[in-house]
């Protein structure tokens, strides 16, 4: 064997030996051990991994390890959701199906546990494209998981008792781990996974900025027939009291799901069974924590109105009167003031002279 052949064994016994002490450390890190058993993050750590696409577009393929160990699918391995790849390098992976059943058992049945009831809910509401209150049934246009939820860090979030989660956790966790072990901050996200959803994970700015993403969206909605939810939003009191940061202000959710029923339970205004049907509406503003001392008749108020003559000509036309009656008085009162300015300046001045007696 020549020097040349001596140094490259050199070397590839190095790389393989340093290859192996990284894996070994990957491997019996805590947190890589309980959210990515399959090493994925091994090679997704890297910012600048990515392709582009035909079109010019980017596709990033990195994966913080940190943030996926404390996200909401920190339990499920990689391929129980990117269910196409099967080897490295990776093929095309095929769309993810949140119904798919993964590893984690469901406490109240023992069975893997899946979305699929989520996913009915869905197909029922007016987000389904099969729902029979749909008027355009184009599927592109219809919401994904993924267009409303992200892969969100896990973390205990209770606006409405500030300063109380600490000792929330602290006094729950020590009962817990009377019996359970904290091994890989089990009790932790447990504890956090119960507790987070009494109150709502996101903002309500965060909701109206997430129904936006389709419901500002112009050519979406004249291919739908809806008017512009959003600008109607902003421009009533619920919108204006959002943009003031009152902590009370309603998001869109708060008005368009029955009280105690899932978020993902929205109903075409038509069906009798929605919030926003007109028999419903006075009941929701009603609520005990909405306008309380408010009659049923409060529901018949139009909140998402545009100006628009051929769908709402009572509106738009009682608009046109109030805003030619305001241009009418605004000039009127502009002519009176600039006349009254020229008497001041040129008290003398007239138009027809007087004559003078003989």
């Amino acid at each position: 064997m020549n020097s040349t052949q001596h140094v490259k064994s050199y070397f590839f016994f190095l790389a393989l030996s340093v290859m192996s002490v990284a894996l070994m450390l990957f491997a019996f890190s805590p947190k890589a051990t309980a959210s990515d058993q399959e090493n994925c993050v091994l090679c997704h750590q890297y910012p600048l991994l990515g392709t582009v696409d035909d079109n010019g577009t980017l596709h990033s393929y990195y994966v913080s390890g940190t943030q996926f160990a404390s996200s909401v699918h920190a339990e499920i391995m990689c391929s129980e959701c990117h269910r196409g790849i099967t080897k490295v390098p990776h093929e095309k992976d095929v769309k993810i199906d949140c119904t798919a059943a993964c590893h984690v058992l469901e406490p109240t049945t023992g069975r893997p546990f899946s979305h699929k009831i989520t996913d009915d809910i869905i197909k029922e509401s007016i987000h389904g494209s099969e729902n029979k209150h749909v008027r355009e049934k184009v599927v592109e246009d219809f919401p994904e998981c993924t267009s409303c939820h992200a892969n969100e860090k896990q973390e205990l979030v209770l606006t409405s008792r500030i300063g109380m989660e600490k000792l929330v956790m602290a006094e729950g966790k020590a009962r817990c781990e009377d019996c359970h072990l904290n091994r890989y901050d089990y009790v932790d996200r447990k504890m956090i996974h119960v507790l987070r959803r009494t109150e709502n994970p996101k903002s309500q700015q965060e909701i109206v900025d997430m129904c936006s993403e389709c419901h500002n969206d112009p050519e979406l909605n004249k291919r739908h027939g809806l008017v512009n939810a959003i600008w109607s939003y902003r421009e009533n009191y619920h919108g204006k009291t959002m943009v003031l940061g009152l902590p009370e202000a309603p998001s869109c959710i708060d008005c368009h799901v029955v009280e105690g029923q899932s978020p993902h339970k929205i109903l075409s205004v038509a069906d009798n069974a929605s919030a926003t049907n007109k028999e419903n509406r006075g009941v929701m503003c009603a609520r005990a924590d909405c306008h309380p001392t408010a009659s049923l008749g409060m529901g018949n108020s139009y909140i998402h109105w545009e100006i628009d003559k051929s769908r709402y000509p009572v509106q738009y036309w009682l608009l046109f009167a109030f805003t030619i009656l305001t241009v009418a008085s605004f000039l009127g009162l502009m002519v009176i003031m600039v006349m009254e300015m020229f008497r001041m300046i040129f008290p003398k001045f007239t138009i027809i002279k007087q004559r003078r007696d003989k």
